[in-house]
């Protein structure tokens, strides 16, 4: 059973992520890294997986991550992987 935090981040994240691509912003972009660092991903891998660059990545990671500020188990999660 998820907790409600986890429920309420994914639920959050769909909505984002639909009104993203229906607008074309990066954002799209930084829940697909998120999605890949949750899967296990990092940096290195990801860069490859996207075919971006990996400073690149990393800026969107570190948007993540301002993003998160206030969870800190998923903050200290995602700089494992940074």
């Amino acid at each position: 059973m998820k907790n409600t935090g986890t429920a309420l981040m994914e639920t959050a994240r769909h909505k984002a992520t639909k009104m993203a691509q229906l607008i074309n912003t990066p954002i799209a972009l930084e829940f697909e890294i998120y999605d890949l660092i949750v899967d296990g991903g990092g940096t290195v891998e990801i860069a490859r997986e996207l075919n971006a660059d990996i400073r690149t990545v990393k800026q969107h990671i570190g948007s993540i991550l301002a993003s998160l500020c206030d969870d800190e188990g998923i903050q200290s999660a995602i700089k494992a992987l940074y």
